[in-house]
């Protein structure tokens, strides 16, 4: 993987449909941010193979008969985001409304500000399970802030089951609705390595020990549970920075007060 650029190429729902797209997420010196994120759309010639594929061209039926295809009446391929309203998922989510039927997964669908909000509740079901049944890409990035107070003992209980509660609500209804086309990407962090200095690591590299290694390993593996409901794809993000929010703003405080060290080599 390269250290400037990870390129996720999410194919067709189906084989056969010739339309798809690419998720981008840029990695410069080792930074990763929410301006990074972006969608490529793939153009490739229309070919009708009938009306399984998802995002194809297909014949209209009206009262004066068969319509040809039409470029207007292509039919978008749909995104359900877990987590779509977030410091990440909300300007992904944003990215792919143009280019998607994007579907948020929310507590407060009102509030949802880019693509079409859904309630759901990871304990129960609901209408939100319907539209996992027919997506093309199921993404995941549920779960409590991580760096947003201190890890009290509740406070980590609520970190793990936010995540493996959300994840696992995901993998039952996509296992309701099996579809080996369909792609979960399901959200981790390098804090699945955790302290490991100046070693070299990669995805082959086992993980670390501590609460960050062990929660990122649990989550990883209620994800893995979709393996044969979908095409799995797990994402181990690092430390996300923006002007406003994520870590950013609490490394820069120490710098204003004038008590910030040099910066590392990288």
């Amino acid at each position: 993987m390269s250290a400037d650029e990870t390129l996720l190429h999410l194919k067709d729902a189906r084989p056969a449909c010739p339309a798809g797209f690419f998720l981008l997420v840029e990695q410069r010196a080792g930074r990763f941010g929410r301006r990074s994120l972006g969608v490529e759309s793939e153009r490739r010639p229309a070919v009708d193979r009938g009306p399984h594929c998802r995002g194809q061209r297909q014949r209209v039926e009206t009262e004066h008969g068969s319509v040809p295809p039409s470029h207007d009446r292509i039919a978008p391929m749909k995104i359900v985001i877990a987590g779509g309203s977030g410091f990440i998922g909300e300007p992904l989510a944003r990215r792919l409304a143009d280019r998607a039927d994007v579907v948020v997964l929310s507590r407060n669908p009102e509030q949802v500000k880019a693509g079409r909000g859904v309630e759901w509740n990871p304990g129960a079901g609901g209408a939100w399970e319907r539209e996992i049944a027919d997506a093309s890409a199921v993404i995941n990035l549920a779960g409590e802030n991580i760096g947003a107070g201190r890890w009290t003992a509740a406070r980590k209980k609520r970190l793990v089951n936010s995540r493996i509660d959300s994840t696992g609500a995901l993998v039952r209804a996509m296992q309701a609705w099996p579809d080996p086309s369909r792609r979960f990407i399901s959200a981790s962090a390098i804090g699945f390595y955790g302290a490991r200095g100046d070693e070299i690591l990669d995805e082959a590299s086992a993980g670390g020990v501590d609460f960050l290694a062990n929660l990122a390993r649990d989550w990883e593996s209620a994800a893995h549970r979709a393996d044969g409901a979908a095409r799995v794809i797990i994402l181990r993000l690092g430390i996300v920075l923006a002007a406003d929010g994520g870590a950013l703003p609490k490394m820069v405080l120490p710098v204003r007060m004038f008590v910030g060290g040099p910066m590392g080599s990288g």
